[in-house]
């Protein structure tokens, strides 16, 4: 190689490098990624701590033609993203006759904070959907989530006011939020800290 060419490499991997940096110092200011408050998320997504751990519960699920079933749900939750993501994953057993035992519905959701707007946001992944949900802390010790699901409305509520139990009522509105009739209860308790 000569000293020539050498140069030609060195110089087409320095442009390379700097283009993206020249390139960006020319976008204009309002086509820049806005700066975000992530002390003001992390802070927002602590006080969802209760929510942390491994659980085990019961719960009944109450079908819309008045059947009812029974069913033992466990739920692993943890933060990602150094405290800017709270995960929900969740797997559920039909209680029936040994034969009918079945898996029930598994579901995973990610919780996360705006501090834009200053509210929770739920994206929700189970039953081959992906919903996401306007989530918000009622009280300190109250989070709930509503989502649509086609005409209806859907919203889950779960109680922490005593540490380390999960109570959570699901909900179902069929005229636009003006009452609500249940779709599902649990009852868990804290397995394990995260």
């Amino acid at each position: 190689m000569t000293m020539q060419h050498r140069f030609t490499i060195s110089g087409a991997a320095l442009l390379l490098a700097v283009a993206p940096i020249t390139a960006f110092m020319g976008t204009p200011a309002a086509a820049q990624t806005p700066q975000r408050n992530l002390a003001a998320q992390q802070a927002a997504m602590a006080k969802l701590d209760g929510l942390k751990g491994r659980w085990l519960g019961q719960g009944e699920r109450l079908n819309a033609d008045g059947s009812r079933y029974t069913f033992t749900q466990t739920m692993n939750n943890d933060e990602h993203a150094g405290g800017l993501a709270l995960t929900l994953e969740g797997k559920s057993l039909r209680h029936g006759a040994a034969a009918d035992n079945k898996p029930g519905t598994g579901s995973f959701a990610v919780i996360t904070f705006d501090d834009k707007t200053g509210g929770y946001e739920l994206r929700s992944f189970g039953f081959g959907e992906m919903v996401t949900a306007k989530a918000e802390l009622v009280t300190p010790t109250s989070f709930r989530w509503t989502a649509s699901a086609g005409p209806a409305m859907l919203r889950f509520t779960i109680d922490m006011s005593q540490p380390g139990v999960w109570n959570e009522l699901g909900e179902r509105s069929a005229d636009g939020g003006k009452s609500w009739q249940p779709t599902n209860r649990l009852i868990a308790y804290r397995t394990e800290n995260h």
